[in-house]
């Protein structure tokens, strides 16, 4: 009897082990193909865009890709979760495909058309009526993105982690090449008001969206070995249980828009000054270096949920996602340190003219930091069915996230809104945590957790309270020696543990 118990205790562990170095491997190869298009994205619009658009532009360039974002949670209707849910299984996979991508065609296709029939009243309520050309830009970039959303899923499921980030950075690569073959190739006297060129009345920022929308539907393309399992019959009760499980989630995600992307609209139109395009240009440009986090964050969620869902049935699934939580927090908190306390090379990557909005990259790279953790928090009731529940704190967080930014942006103008981000990040955190002790009471070590996060807010402020009294070599050198130090003892003391889980 002993002998079997041990044989099955390292069996067991063997297979944690596997499990735990598998989930490393993916969240690196989904960390390559979010982080590289990120990063190429951010660099061409850091180094590029700030550039060439003066901050009343570039902010309504945030504005629509805010727009846009809103628009694909809408039509996607959280199909990639509900995939994940009723297609964990090997033999039931085909049917959810079927059944979650055809809704979201149906709404993709739907929305296409309201966009552009409504587009001029759309633009009166993002920038003004005369950008009305850029929505329907967005809602052609939308219906291919969005369309693409359950044949990714599919590829994530069934751990073709490679093919995913493989065409999310050629995506990205496609798209930069593009943008650049319009706005070098096309000469400037075609982007006039005249009818003498196909260009007529066009902008730079048509010929940017132009290329976007090029790149989206080309992806798609790509994609289209993943539709070759698509049946003309849908399953009519899946369908009934598929949307009830995921109308909730809809409400949390246009919640997360709304705590994540509208602040670029409520600086504009509750600034002090009234219709503040350059002060949401400026927000725009400089929330662009608090990307690494969202990076990283995005990377990690995208290896966890597949993962969360098919390995739920395990007796120590519980220990597992508790670790895996703990491990996202002490990463993060590098990043996190990594980001502010090499502010100073990093603003370089942005135009000087964006420069006066630095202040909100740590605010905002903290509350990234908690939206990771809220990710982790929140996967209870996707496992559970009480999708409801998520439902209720997505729009308390909206809540806050818009009465924040009403009260604080006329006062402090952009700084409104990274607090507000801030507050309702980790506010959700506190629910999600609070509700799934009832329903999954996973053992997180949040005392660890507090601790990582406590010590790096606090090196982070001592840090930028003594680096003006440092030369900018000494103030890297030290900072990322500091970095390095925390990497070692956190390795030392929690993540060499972790990985033996």
């Amino acid at each position: 009897m002993l002998s079997y118990s041990k044989s099955y205790g390292e069996y067991a562990y063997l297979r944690t082990m596997s499990l735990m170095k598998s989930f490393a491997k993916e969240t690196v190869v989904y960390g390559i193909g979010s982080i590289l298009p990120r990063l190429l994205s951010f660099l061409f619009a850091a180094l590029g865009l700030t550039r060439l658009f003066d901050p009343s532009d570039f902010g309504i360039h945030g504005i629509m890709y805010s727009f846009v974002a809103f628009v694909i949670v809408v039509v996607t209707f959280r199909m990639e979760t509900a995939f994940f849910r009723f297609g964990r299984k090997l033999e039931d996979r085909l049917n959810a495909f079927n059944t979650t991508a055809w809704i979201v065609i149906v709404l993709s296709l739907s929305a296409f058309c309201i966009t552009c029939l409504f587009s001029d009243r759309i633009a009166s309520m993002l920038t003004d009526a005369s950008d009305a050309r850029y929505v329907r830009w967005f809602a052609l970039i939308a219906l291919f993105d969005a369309t693409a959303a359950v044949p990714f899923a599919l590829l994530r499921l069934e751990n073709k982690a490679k093919r995913f980030a493989a065409l999310k950075v050629f995506n990205a690569v496609f798209t930069v090449l593009l943008m650049l073959f319009f706005l070098l190739g096309i000469p400037n006297h075609f982007l006039s008001n005249t009818s003498s060129s196909f260009y007529a009345g066009w902008t730079r920022l048509d010929l940017i969206f132009l290329a976007n929308a090029v790149a989206s539907g080309l992806i798609l393309l790509l994609l289209a070995p993943q539709y070759r399992g698509l049946q003309r019959r849908v399953d009519v009760d899946q369908v009934k249980q598929v949307l009830s499980y995921a109308w909730p989630l809809v409400i949390v995600v246009i919640a997360h828009v709304i705590n994540n992307l509208s602040d670029r609209w409520f600086i504009k139109e509750f600034s002090a000054s009234g219709n503040d395009l350059v002060a949401s240009g400026i927000y725009n440009g400089c929330i662009k270096i608090a990307i690494f986090m969202t990076l990283f964050t995005t990377a990690f969620n995208y290896a966890a949920e597949p993962f969360f869902f098919k390995n739920a049935d395990r007796k120590d699934s519980y220990q597992i996602y508790g670790q895996l939580t703990l491990a996202y927090t002490i990463v993060a908190c590098i990043v996190f340190l990594g980001i502010n306390m090499n502010i100073d090379l990093l603003k370089h990557m942005i135009d000087s003219e964006y420069h006066a909005g630095l202040g909100i990259v740590p605010i905002v790279s903290l509350a990234y930091l908690f939206l990771g953790i809220y990710y982790n928090f929140a996967i209870w009731y996707k496992l559970k069915d009480k999708t409801t529940v998520g439902a209720i704190i997505g729009i308390v967080g909206a809540i806050i996230t818009i009465s924040i930014n009403i009260v604080l942006v006329p006062k402090i103008s952009f700084y409104g809104s990274a607090i507000a981000s801030l507050i309702c990040f980790s506010s959700m955190c506190m629910m999600a945590y609070i509700t799934g002790r009832k329903h999954m009471p996973i053992h997180y070590p949040l005392v660890k957790m507090g601790s990582y996060i406590g010590l790096s807010i606090l090196i982070f402020v001592i840090f930028w309270m003594i680096r003006d009294q440092l030369n900018t070599i000494l103030t890297l050198v030290v900072g990322n020696g500091i970095i390095l130090a925390l990497i070692a003892a956190a390795y030392r003391i929690d993540l060499k543990k972790i990985a033996k889980t």
